[in-house]
C-alpha cells in the first residue's frame, strides 16, 4: 500500500497503525515522487491526503489514474462533499475523513482489498 501525507505526525500514525494490521506501506511525505513509486512498487491501495504542496491530490490522483488501476482513498480533512467529488472524478476511487478516524480508513482499506482480490480458487476434485 502506499501512502503519501506532508503532515508528519498523521504519516507516522498512519504508518504505524496500518502496520501493526499487518498491511506493508510505503509512506511518502510529498507528492513527489509519487508515480516513480507506483511504477516500481505496484501497490495495491493508495491513500492519498489532498492537500499536499505543490499538487493536490486530485491532480495527484489523475496522474496516478494514468499508471495504475489500484484503488485511491482520499483521505482528508476537506468538507466531505468535495472529497465525495474528488473520489466521483477519479475511476475506482473513494474516501474517508480524517475526523472518522484511522480504524474507519482501515476498514475502507479492507473492504477494497477484498473487492479486488481474485475469488478462491474451487478445491472440487475434477472427474
Amino acid at each position: 500500500m502506499l501512502l503519501v501525507d506532508d503532515n508528519p505526525e498523521t504519516l507516522n500514525i498512519t504508518t504505524a497503525h496500518l502496520q501493526a494490521q499487518g498491511a506493508r506501506v510505503i509512506a511518502l511525505n510529498s507528492p513527489f515522487g509519487v508515480t516513480n513509486t507506483v511504477r516500481r512498487e505496484r501497490p495495491d491501495i493508495i491513500v492519498l491526503d489532498v492537500m499536499l504542496p505543490g499538487l493536490s491530490g486530485g491532480g495527484l490522483g489523475t496522474i496516478i489514474r494514468n499508471e495504475s488501476a489500484s484503488p485511491i482513498i482520499y483521505f482528508s480533512a476537506i468538507p466531505e462533499q468535495d472529497l465525495r467529488d474528488l473520489a466521483r472524478a477519479i475511476a475506482n476511487a473513494s474516501y474517508v475523513l480524517k475526523s472518522e478516524g484511522i480504524l474507519y480508513l482501515a476498514h475502507e482499506i479492507d473492504r477494497l482489498s477484498r473487492r479486488s482480490r481474485p475469488p478462491p480458487r474451487s478445491t472440487r476434485p475434477t472427474s
